[in-house]
């Protein structure tokens, strides 16, 4: 009895299976080679301790299988668990495990694995007579992924439970979801349900879903996204069978970014049910079955751009068997675009092929005045002049440019990304409502560092809305060598969230000279021209009329002056902070170790003090008689040898930014009561 016991396990109802051990030794280089049913529940043993006979637990073994695996049906224990998590490579080497079944409606970390930390699992299948059921963090392939990898998997059975639930993995946090896909039928009782993954804080890339999805907050790739890399390059057929906030790609985008992924409008109602806070969704959209299985949306998730490094293939009209949908196997066709519009992307009559030489380029775009094209939307490049600057003469080109500094090319075309790039305004440009600005230097690793001209030139109407935690203004990050002259903003919209936001520009490390800028400002350090102007900055010469509103840093002008300087500038404009912080100011909420000389505000535009911390001198209150008066203007010229500022008396209620000397304010000495 004893030898039977120690030959023998126990799995299920009475149920005993052999110890068997596969042969290798477990390490990466050496791994298990499983080839029975045996050998992967004595694998399942070894990683989880429950081995007889005095064998260790070894939760970092590695093992390969050799050859499909039939488990029979019998209950299956999940390799590691949440007190003892599995930290190695398990390589299914292509194969498929059938019969798997778990039954655990009350227990969490329930699928084939159930909890793994750092560890890999690659190459492997689940058949249509697996199933997968517990409480709480619920996967076909793995129950909870913590910084591990799951990547060329599929699950075909059905995984059911009660929050976070995903046929290849429930909670994905934050690890990474690769090259996989399922086709099984996916539920909970709850919420968190997803043909992928339940919930997902980390990446899920090159996955589809053809399974039907049931529960509340579900989606065909992922029930809840909380990814900063977030849902990238997938798709998803599968149909939203019930649940509220259900979405064909995510049910409740929270925080997440999603991007180049597509659902069927047949199988959903949405791609994105819900969203919380600032998300990142682009090139997401709801497409008609037949855009499936014509290759189009193949051609869109490789990104338009047809090689043989294209991940997504489908056989079309190559001879071979065709495919109704997108798979993930190299072996299948490059699809190819036939009749593309301007911009090289589909168009209303466009084919798709597999042969390459059928395969056709971008026609001629037709601009507008405007500067868009008519037929796609694609802005008008820009060219350069004598100078080597690049001449803006309508607002197509002015968005071009900042998509040549950002390095976008998704309306613009150009050689190569150009953060140094000069530019000069020929004419005033008023930008059409719906358009939204990005601004020039649009994140915190890429500033600008070139020289933008206005040449007295303004732009009006410009709406930048917040982004994350990247800076917002016309320009978002102004460079130590960037410099933005000779230019108005008029009537502008800029919003930041958490991080800085100005007019004219958001941070600045450059020169600003001879600006102006009027509209609404808000962010959490917000100026009516410049959210902060950090080490080494200068500001010279400019005005504002911005009302900001904020917290912690908020001013009429300025939000934070940190160790640079502002010369010769007023501002005017209303000052709002929404908490109690006393980094606010008429003129700059705090100057810390900053240099701010001959400045001014207006009196009823804050009824505090012009600097609200730090160092308090280089403004003065002015009220709005004074400014009307000329006075201000006088002071603002006063030393400069070139002209800078002028007031129409009687006509101007404010200094403006100009050269004409008939607009000169000068002084009148009284002596006894006569000029």
């Amino acid at each position: 009895l004893c030898l039977l016991t120690a030959l023998l396990g126990i799995f299920g109802a009475g149920q005993t299976w052999a110890q068997t051990q596969p042969t290798g030794d477990g390490t990466q280089e050496n791994p298990y080679q499983i080839s029975t049913a045996d050998e992967l529940r004595w694998f399942a043993g070894l990683v989880n301790g429950t081995l007889t006979g005095g064998t260790d637990k070894n939760n970092a073994a590695c093992a390969v299988l050799t050859t499909n695996i039939d488990l029979g049906g019998a209950d299956w224990t999940p390799i590691g668990s949440e007190s003892n998590r599995y930290t190695g490579t398990f390589d299914g080497a292509g194969h498929t495990i059938d019969n798997l079944v778990v039954n655990n409606s009350s227990v969490k970390y329930q699928g084939f694995v159930g909890y793994l930390y750092k560890g890999i699992i690659k190459n492997l299948n689940l058949g249509t007579n697996c199933s997968v059921t517990g409480s709480d963090n619920v996967g076909g392939i793995c129950a909870y992924n913590q910084n591990g990898t799951i990547q060329n998997c599929s699950n075909s059975g059905s995984v059911s439970g009660r929050y976070y639930v995903g046929g290849i993995c429930g909670y994905n946090n934050p690890g990474t979801v690769t090259y996989c896909h399922n086709t099984g039928s996916i539920s909970c009782t709850k919420m968190r349900v997803g043909g992928i993954c339940g919930s997902s804080f980390g990446t899920i890339t090159y996955c589809y879903n053809t399974g039907s999805i049931s529960g509340s907050h579900g989606g065909g790739i992922c029930g809840q996204n909380g990814g900063l890399e977030g849902i990238r390059y997938c798709y998803s057929t599968g149909k939203m069978v019930s649940g509220t906030i259900r979405g064909g790609i995510c049910g409740y985008n929270d925080v997440g970014t999603i991007t180049n992924c597509y659902c069927c409008s047949e199988t959903s109602e949405h791609t994105i049910s819900a969203s919380y806070g600032t998300c990142t969704v682009e090139n997401v959209e709801h497409l008609e079955g037949n855009a499936f299985a014509s290759g189009k949306v193949a051609y869109l998730l490789n990104g338009s751009n047809p090689g043989e490094d294209n991940v997504w293939r489908q056989n079309l009209d190559n001879g071979e068997t065709v495919d109704q949908l997108p798979v993930l196997d190299n072996t299948h066709g490059i699809v190819y675009l036939i009749s593309k519009d301007c911009s090289g992307r589909p168009s209303a009559t466009s084919r798709y092929t597999n042969d390459e030489e059928a395969a056709s380029g971008p026609g001629e775009h037709t601009f507008g005045d405007d500067g868009f094209c008519t037929v796609c939307g694609g802005y008008e490049p820009a060219e350069k002049n004598e100078n080597g600057s690049y001449e803006i003469s309508n607002v197509g080109q002015l968005f071009w440019f900042a998509a040549l500094v950002n390095g976008d090319n998704t309306y613009a075309v150009f050689d190569s990304q150009d953060a140094a790039a000069s530019a000069t305004l020929t004419t005033d440009i008023i930008i059409p409502n719906e358009r939204k600005w990005t601004p020039i230097g649009n994140t915190d690793n890429n500033h600008y560092t070139g020289a933008f001209d206005g040449q007295g030139h303004a732009i009006e109407n410009l709406v930048v809305e917040s982004f994350g935690f990247a800076s917002r203004g016309f320009v978002g990050g102004l460079g130590s060598a960037g410099k933005i002259q000779n230019l108005a903003l008029k009537n502008c919209s800029v919003a930041a969230g958490e991080s800085n936001a100005g007019g004219l520009c958001g941070w600045n490390q450059g020169a600003i000279i001879n600006c102006s800028c009027t509209g609404t400002v808000s962010g959490a350090t917000a100026g009516g021209l410049c959210g902060q102007n950090s080490e080494g900055g200068t500001v010279t010469n400019c005005w504002s009329n911005v009302a900001v509103t904020g917290s912690p840093y908020v001013g009429g002008f300025c939000g934070y002056n940190y160790r640079a300087t502002v010369t010769n500038c007023y501002s005017t404009g209303t000052v709002t902070c929404t908490s109690s912080s006393n980094s606010v100011g008429g003129f700059c909420g705090y100057n810390n170790n900053g240099g701010i000389s001959n400045c001014y505000w207006q009196d009823d535009a804050y009824s505090g003090d012009g600097i609200g911390y730090g160092i308090q001198t280089g403004t003065v209150v002015k009220s709005a008689d004074q400014f009307m008066s000329g006075e201000v203007c006088w002071l603002l010229q006063n030393g400069q040898d070139a002209q800078a500022w002028g007031q129409t008396l009687g006509t101007d209620n404010y200094p403006v930014l100009t050269t004409d000397e008939a607009m000169h304010v000068y002084a009148a000495k009284l002596y006894n009561g006569s000029a």
